[in-house]
This record gives structure tokens, sequence and C-alpha cells, in this order.
């Protein structure tokens, strides 16, 4: 009789095993939804602007310096004096920089997937000191003036809404694509006439642009102080970057940040002398409240322990009560366990995520009650085990709610679930129990 009770215990772990295959192939369908959902965002994005950065706006120079140095001439056999122009580029960022941005987000949709289109309507006030000759220590004798511009970089200058104004010193110039600044191309770019000065200069600059991007936006900054802040009616920021804001505001009406950034932390001033600058940056991305395949993956990951419980409560029934169910049976409710998963994505897509849980939960409980009362003959055991269900959805979905607590709380449960196993099964005795045999099952 010991040996029904062995095979018995071995076909529900082969069942355990086999229903991993279901599980992997919904977890595989859930990995290629989010992909695609990666792609319409790429796709969007690529129709649109791509995720935006943008630099503080910088003064940038061009000017001719007359090199003279002494070269040995073979001819007369001495050194002589030679003169030799070469065109030299300064560059200056602002003393201070402060910038207030309005971004809103737009939904664009292809089939059932969208992407956050951003669009940020932005307005940057500027100081600049520069030195008298750039700081050079040069006379003006040996200086040709060129000219002088100020730059804003923008990663993606597609994005670029309407026609962006720039003044300086309170005159309105006339501002060109591209920054003119081949370190950093992408962006626009306003000339502000000749330059240097032999006296030094304090001016002030202001800048309005906008813009649109996919998902995030983030700003570099350049200058001795940049103050960043940012409002926006939509209330699911995650800030990202090298810097973190100063001051944040978060709530179901929107957001507003702010950043303040000086020179002593940003690298950003050297970097962007060297050949590929990458600068240093921060911002936000306007991220989903709950991300659907995110959210289901992890979710199908507890899909083995829902199955293993059942299970084992199916076990006990048996050994409690005498009922007796056949190894189909065990997969019938296994299979219906797995379907759960593939319920909450697809109708995911559709309604809120909470109601497709919803719904998927309430569909499966009603299912699988229906089934097991009469599997066992007893509607009050089917209504049990769907109870037992319930609270299984309910805990899953804690589980998936509280991400930061979801190892203690699902340790809790198993804690609990086998705790429950060893006080129902502390007067059994296994070594008889496979001598008697099942009674014919109950009925209310």
């Amino acid at each position: 009789m010991q040996k029904s009770l062995a095979l018995k215990l071995f076909s529900v772990g082969v069942l355990i095993l086999l229903l991993l295959v279901p599980l992997k192939l919904i977890e595989g369908l859930i990995s290629a939804r989010q992909h695609r959902q990666m792609e319409v965002e790429q796709t969007i994005a690529a129709s649109a602007a791509h995720a935006q950065t943008a630099t503080t706006p910088f003064l940038v120079v061009r000017y001719i310096e007359q090199v003279t140095e002494e070269s040995w001439s073979e001819p007369l056999k001495r050194y002589r004096t030679v003169t030799t122009p070469v065109t030299r580029t300064a560059m200056f960022t602002p003393i201070e920089a402060k910038l207030e941005v309005i971004t809103d987000a737009d939904a664009r949709f292809k089939g059932l997937y969208k992407a956050q289109v951003l669009k940020s309507e932005s307005r940057w006030r500027l100081r600049f000191e520069v030195p008298a000759m750039l700081g050079t220590g040069l006379k003006r004798e040996v200086v040709e003036q060129l000219d002088a511009w100020i730059a804003i970089g923008l990663s993606d200058a597609r994005g670029i809404i309407g026609a962006p104004e720039v003044t300086w010193n309170g005159s309105a110039l006339t501002v060109h694509p591209g920054t003119g600044f081949d370190r950093l191309a992408n962006g626009l770019h306003a000339s502000v006439g000749k330059w240097p000065d032999e006296k030094t200069q304090s001016i002030e600059a202001s800048v309005k642009l906008n813009w649109i991007g996919t998902g995030a936006l983030n700003f570099a900054p350049l200058g001795q102080r940049t103050q960043v802040t940012l409002h926006s009616p939509w209330p699911h920021p995650n800030f990202q970057g090298s810097f973190l804001p100063v001051d944040k505001t978060i709530g179901d009406a929107g957001f507003r940040a702010t950043w303040d950034v000086t020179h002593y932390a940003s690298q950003n001033d050297r970097l962007l002398q060297s050949a590929n600058p990458v600068l240093e940056n921060f911002g936000v991305r306007f991220i989903e409240p709950v991300n659907i395949y995110l959210t289901a993956e992890r979710a199908v990951k507890y899909g083995i322990l829902f199955v293993a419980l059942t299970f084992a409560a199916f076990f006990l029934i048996e050994i409690l009560k005498g009922a007796a169910m056949h190894p189909l049976q065990y997969g019938l409710v296994g299979l219906a366990l797995a379907v759960f998963f593939l319920l909450i994505v697809s109708l995911s897509e559709h309604l809120a995520f909470g109601a497709a849980y919803l719904a998927a939960s309430v569909a499966c409980v009603g299912l699988m009650s229906f089934y097991i009362s009469h599997v066992l003959n007893s509607r009050r055991r089917g209504l049990g085990f769907g109870a037992l269900f319930g609270l299984l959805y309910l805990a899953l979905y804690g589980l998936l709610l509280s991400e930061d607590n979801a190892l203690v709380l699902g340790t809790l449960l198993l804690f609990a679930a086998l705790a429950t196993v060893m006080v129902l099964t502390r007067k059994v005795d296994w070594f008889r129990l496979g001598e008697v045999a099942p009674a014919k099952n109950a009925s209310d």
C-alpha cells in the first residue's frame, strides 16, 4: 500500500515539473510583447524625436592670432622672424544660468502599444562675464576679430518646435541650425557679432526654446552655477542622471523638481574641451505607473509556487478527508492556474492592470471552485478551495505592488503554508497511511 502513496507523490511531482513548460511559454510570450513595446517606442522616437538632452547655452569665440616665431633660413644662413596667422577658438560658459521648463506628456499609439512624447517649453536666463582680450593676455595688434556666437546643444534637433528666440544684452538675434561647434554639433546658435574686446564684458542673455522628445528629458549643466526648475502634470517621474533634485514635490496633479548644480560638482566645462565630449547630465524619465509586462513577468515567477501550494492542499484533503483525486485532475487545475497569468497579460493590454488582475482572478477562482466542488462531490470544499485561491491571488497582488518587500512577504507566505501543513498533519501516521483504502467521497 505504501507503493500507491509513493506513486501518487511521484505523479504529483512530475506534474509540477511538467507545468513548468506552459509557465515558461507564457514567460516567453511576455518577453516578446515587452520587446515589441520597446520596438514601438523606438519607432515613435524615430518619427518624432528621441529622448532629449539639452546643454546650458555657452559662448563660442573664433579669432585669428598672429603668432611670431624665429625660423632658421638655410639660404640666409641665419634665423629670421616669421609671423603666421593661427585660427583659434575660445569658449565661455555662463557665470549663472537659470532655466524654467514646463513639460507635458502626450501618449502616441501604434496598435496596442504606446510611447510618451514629451513637449517642453523652456526659458533660459544667463549671465556671462568675458575677460578682456578673452583672457589671453594678447595685445590688440596681434589679434584679428572674427565672429562670436551663443550655442545651445540639443541631442535631437528634429524635435525643435517653432522659431527659437535668443536675446543678447536686450537685442534679439537671428537663430541658425547647428551649434557651429564641432565637438557638440547638434543644436542651434545665434551670432553675437565681432569679438574680442579690450575690456571685460558682462552680458545678460536669454534663450526661449520649445522642443519635443520621447520618454525622457535631460540637461547637461555648464558654467559656474546652473539652476533648473521643471514642472509637469505627469504624476510618475523617475529622476535619473548624475545629479538628483535638491527639491521636489510629487502628487496626483503632477510634479515640480529643482536642480542646483555648480562647477564644483560637475566636470562638464572640462569635458566640453575634449574631442568627443560625453557630458554629465541629470533629468527625469516619464514612466508608466505600472509596466504591465514587467509586472506580469514577476507574477509568472510565482506560478510554480502557486501550483505547489494548490497541489499540497489537494494532497492534504486526500489524506485528512479520505477524498481521492486523479493525477489528471491535478493537471487540469494546474493548467487553470497557468492560464491565469496569460489572462493577466492579455487583459492588461486593454484594461488598467488592477482591473485586469481582478477580472482574471474572478474568472479563475470561479472556474476552479466549480470544478473542484464536482471533483470532490462537495460544494463546501469547492467554496473552501475558492477562498484559498482568492487569498493566494490577493497575496500575489500584494507581492507585485510591494516590490521592495516582495522577498519578506513571499518568505512569510511560504512559512505560513509550511506551518499549516505541519499543524494539520501532526497526528498523521505516515507509516500506516497507505494501509487504509481511500474512503468514498464525502457529500454535503
